[in-house]
């Protein structure tokens, strides 16, 4: 299964994101300060300013695909 990566999944947007692409994706959403649970999804931690962070992220998750959600 193809993985994605959306950014933002706490949000509004970036969650319907994830629940709509878990049918055929594996799912890895970013959270920052808001840590929502996001069913079908996994919930990865990130601070999209820190290029560590960003790097550990993506060796992490190995995306297929990126959905920027972020405000």
């Amino acid at each position: 299964m193809k993985r994605l990566l959306v950014t933002g999944a706490s949000g509004a947007l970036g969650w319907n994101v994830c629940a709509a692409a878990r049918a055929s994706w594996q799912v890895y959403g970013i959270v920052h300060r808001h840590a929502v649970e996001i069913p079908g999804a996994t919930r990865l931690a990130c601070d999209l300013i820190r290029l560590e962070d960003i790097g550990r992220v993506f060796q992490e998750s190995a995306p297929n695909a990126v959905i920027h959600c972020a405000a």
